[in-house]
């Protein structure tokens, strides 16, 4: 039983091909965050220059747009996160 216990503890050892795609998936995550990166940028200069100008029109349009933004960057974030934990190598 102690040996069970204690096997249980060790980290598992990753094969070649888990490493393998465990970097795809984080170039991947990589790509979709830079790219949800640059469109949260866009955004929220739009938002600013409506801001500044006094034009109301689509402000909460882009408010909305932007916590959607931010969340998925969140996700993208944990799940890039989560690969790094499972595979600190990568």
């Amino acid at each position: 039983m102690l040996n069970t216990a204690a096997h249980a503890l060790q980290p598992v050892a990753a094969h070649r091909g888990d490493v393998r795609q465990a970097e795809y998936y984080v170039d991947l995550l990589d790509e979709l965050r830079a790219a949800v990166t640059e469109d949260l940028a866009h955004q929220r200069a739009s938002l600013a220059k409506r801001e500044l100008n006094g034009v109301e029109f689509g402000v909460s349009r882009l408010q909305r747009a932007i916590k959607m933004k931010e969340a998925e960057l969140a996700t993208l974030n944990r799940l890039a996160d989560a690969i790094g934990s499972r595979f600190p190598m990568v």
